[in-house]
């Protein structure tokens, strides 16, 4: 007896890759970008006076892209900064390790540890960890590189501008905070529009409430902490955007947020003349009054401060002193 023919099982569809695994495929291992990081390494090291021009560009652009998730391209970008700084740098550098030299063969042989791995761990700064490790050890090798390139000494200004541009026009999250990061480890003093667009920036984020704008505005506030720490003594008064920044950021609903904001304001009363200890206007005016200044008077410490001020308005002679008030009728 002959058995039953069994159905054909029709052959079920295929499960479909994940987004980002399709989109990869599609496009291939690397894009144009990835491509063109590849060949700089190459041609780096030969053609270096046409780079000098746009050495902040290519150096902020080489630090994003070496936590990059491809390893291909993180140590193409190690090779890139490793082959501009020993044409620039290298070849200008006096021999016996002298000036700069020392510090150039420092950061080479820097750049040159651990091939094959990353310099530090492609992770993401969030409003809950504002400051992973991963961004002091980017700082260090920032301030490390305008060290070493002694052949452009305004360098830390350019590259933080160029940073700037960074934080403020990158397309994604990632290179808009190790942008705000390399930012604010140049220290570098910035002008009124960089505190403008900063302040502005951190008003629309903690306004959006949104998790990624959050977290942006966490960078935002250690970048305005670090601009703060970067000023010169007395020139915070000429930007009051980030003093009205500061106390407005207070405002926020948001703990860590507060936190930040609570920092930021702290440094900016520290930064203010008199040392951020508050003082009033005529306790301050009494030792500009010649004399006076630190007499008690049978008035009061009141009465004192009174009489200096008539005494400076006087040529600087001291004031009569008043008639102490009676307190008792005379007797008939």
């Amino acid at each position: 007896m002959r058995a039953p023919a069994r159905a054909a099982r029709r052959p079920g569809p295929a499960a479909a890759p994940p987004p980002a695994e399709s989109a990869r495929a599609r496009r291939g291992a690397l894009g144009r970008p990835e491509v063109a990081l590849c060949l700089l390494a190459e041609v780096a090291y030969e053609h270096d006076e046409p780079f000098r021009a746009h050495l902040p560009l290519l150096l902020h652009a080489m630090l994003v892209a070496l936590d990059a998730r491809e390893p291909l391209v993180a140590g193409h970008a190690r090779a890139v900064l490793a082959h501009l700084l020993h044409a620039l740098a290298g070849r200008r550098a006096p021999p016996g390790g002298a000036g700069g030299g020392g510090q150039v063969a420092r950061t080479l042989r820097h750049l040159a540890a651990g091939r094959g791995r990353r310099l530090w761990a492609a992770e993401d700064a969030s409003l809950a960890r504002p400051r992973p490790p991963s961004a002091a050890a980017l700082g260090a090798l920032a301030n490390e590189l305008v060290g070493a390139a002694l052949f452009e000494p305004d360098l830390r200004e350019r590259w933080a501008a160029e940073a700037l541009r960074w934080a403020l026009e990158a397309a994604g999250p990632r290179a808009a905070a190790r942008s705000l990061q390399a930012l604010g480890a140049l220290r570098a003093a910035g002008g009124a529009d960089a505190a403008a667009a900063l302040t502005a920036a951190l008003a629309a984020c903690l306004a959006c409430g949104a998790p990624a704008a959050l977290d942006h505005a966490g960078q935002l506030l250690l970048a305005l902490q670090a601009m703060v720490d970067g000023m010169p003594a007395g020139r915070l008064a000429l930007f009051p955007q980030l003093v009205l920044a500061a106390l407005a950021a207070l405002c926020t609903p948001y703990v860590m947020a507060f936190r930040l904001a609570l920092e930021l304001a702290a440094k900016v009363r520290a930064r203010c003349p008199g040392g951020g200890r508050p003082r009033r206007g005529k306790v301050a005016a009494e030792p500009a009054c010649g004399a006076g200044a630190g007499a008690r008077r049978p008035g009061g410490r009141r009465d004192a401060g009174r009489a200096g001020l008539r005494g400076a308005g006087a040529g600087g002679a001291p004031a009569p002193p008043a008639r102490p008030a009676q307190t008792q009728a005379p007797a008939r």
